[in-house]
């Protein structure tokens, strides 16, 4: 019994909901068809690409990539990397950092220009933290 009236509501919902499509197809206005775009005279002549032909693997050429031109970076001594360093902590100001490795060779005039590099970079650090 229960069964039964499940099927009848089920029924008229699906009548309802098809004489609801068909309403909605009816109340909606129709778009003239587009009209077809004629070639021009002097337009070149299409290709069709619907007709494919099938290559094997063998046929198949791997697309050729262009060399790649590795650039290595460029040569820095040492000293200069050092004197880098030192112009980073010195707040970017290389002049500060001269007159810094020019104090320590001042001092030290028997220590290779990297060891005074070397010395005013530690010094930077020691007189950074002090503060």
């Amino acid at each position: 019994m229960v069964l039964t009236y499940i099927l009848i509501g089920a029924a008229i919902i699906a009548f309802i909901v098809l004489l609801a499509l068909v309403r909605s197809k009816k109340a909606a206005p129709q778009r003239p068809p587009t009209p077809q775009r004629l070639p021009r005279a002097d337009a070149a002549p299409t290709i069709s690409t619907t007709a494919t032909t099938r290559t094997t693997q063998a046929e198949r050429q791997p697309a050729q990539r262009p060399p790649v031109e590795v650039q290595s970076p460029p040569v820095v001594s040492p000293e200069e990397a050092k004197l880098d360093e030192l112009t980073k902590l010195v707040g970017y100001d290389r002049a500060r950092a001269e007159r810094h490795v020019a104090r320590v060779e001042r001092s030290n005039p028997d220590k290779s220009r990297l060891w005074c590099i070397e010395k005013a970079i530690e010094d930077a650090l020691r007189d950074r933290h002090a503060r």
